[in-house]
């Protein structure tokens, strides 16, 4: 399925913008897994979807347990954050 991530447009909160679409196998949610452990866009269905949901401190417990399992999950969400910079960067430069 087809996940629409949203971000606030405004200080209230009260508009919303989409920034962009995740897809099967993405992850989203990421920004809950470093300090200030704050999720930074909200997550909207835009096709039916199935999705594993892990609480962020159960993922951060995880981690603390496993260092191999902490250093995969971080790669991935260092990949996941980097993709989402440079789509920003082409984005940001791309003429009007």
């Amino acid at each position: 399925g087809r996940i629409e991530m949203m971000m606030a447009t405004n200080a209230e909160g009260t508009q919303r913008a989409m920034v962009m679409t995740v897809g099967p196998g993405e992850i989203f949610g990421w920004s809950s897994l470093v300090e200030p452990y704050q999720l930074t866009a909200s997550a909207h269905c835009a096709t039916p979807v199935r999705v594993v949901a892990i609480t962020a401190s159960g993922v951060r417990a995880l981690m603390t347990m496993s260092c191999s399992m902490g250093y995969r999950l971080m790669q991935k969400a260092c990949q996941t954050a980097s993709g989402r910079l440079r789509a920003t960067r082409v984005q940001l430069l791309s003429p009007a």
